[in-house]
């Protein structure tokens, strides 16, 4: 689900970025309200399979304990799907305006109120799985809440049209057309990039000890993570001078 809203914003990039270099900034507040549109529209789809995880799961031959806990922490990480669809769009608005210090301002504020929430959902009253999915979710919302803000307040919509829904954002076919064909190949690509961790995680399940090997993964998973957010920021850069320079 995460890799699936993650790519299709992707598309938007390019939009976004050769616009703000055109100086047609009014176009990048419309691609990125068809985005949100977008995603909202796909999170439905994504919701309802994770609503039958658990299932699933069971069906793909894993352990009943893990499946359980997986329907639990999905369950509860369905409000993301809409914190998410907001906040990948919101994200690329900003940084192919090359917005960057008050988009990392927020991220960091983000975090700073994350850390005791997820604490005392987890550690003080016991939530467990569930109060780490709820932690998640709301660091998100946190975060999508203060970018909205900044936006507002700092007056950039003014400038393109971000908080305006005008009827020729539906009656232009053309800006659909080209916007969804950018997010369905960028989709793929960040897709096939991502699922084949969760295709070793569903084979640890099948192993013999299954909970020690998928724990081991997911380790390796948030590991593997930390070192990616390097490379991947420093691309994001890149993507933006380049589109801009287009």
């Amino acid at each position: 689900g995460h890799s699936v809203l993650s790519g299709l914003a992707t598309g938007m990039e390019p939009v976004c970025g050769q616009a703000v270099g055109a100086r047609n900034l009014p176009l990048v507040g419309a691609t990125m309200q068809r985005m949100v549109l977008l995603l909202l529209a796909v999170s439905v789809p994504v919701a309802f399979l994770w609503a039958h995880m658990e299932p699933l799961l069971l069906l793909c031959g894993q352990d009943a304990a893990i499946a359980a806990a997986a329907q639990r922490y999905i369950l509860l990480c369905l409000p993301d799907l809409l914190f998410q669809s907001f906040l990948h769009p919101l994200r690329i608005y900003l940084r192919t305006q090359s917005i960057n210090l008050p988009l990392t301002a927020c991220a960091v504020l983000a975090v700073a109120m994350h850390l005791p929430v997820n604490y005392v959902l987890v550690s003080v009253l016991s939530f467990g799985v569930e109060g780490v999915a709820l932690a998640s979710a709301l660091a998100n919302l946190h975060l999508v809440l203060l970018l909205l803000a900044y936006i507002y307040f700092s007056g950039v919509h003014r400038t393109t049209g971000g908080f305006t829904l005008s009827e020729k954002l539906f009656k232009d076919v053309t800006g659909w057309v080209r916007l969804a064909r950018l997010a369905v190949e960028s989709c793929a690509s960040v897709c096939l990039e991502w699922w084949w961790y969760e295709i070793m995680i569903l084979l640890c399940g099948l192993l013999a000890n299954p909970k020690a090997t998928v724990a081991s993964m997911g380790v390796l998973i948030q590991t593997t993570s930390l070192l990616y957010i390097f490379p991947s920021s420093l691309s994001f850069g890149v993507s933006t001078r380049v589109s801009n320079e287009l």
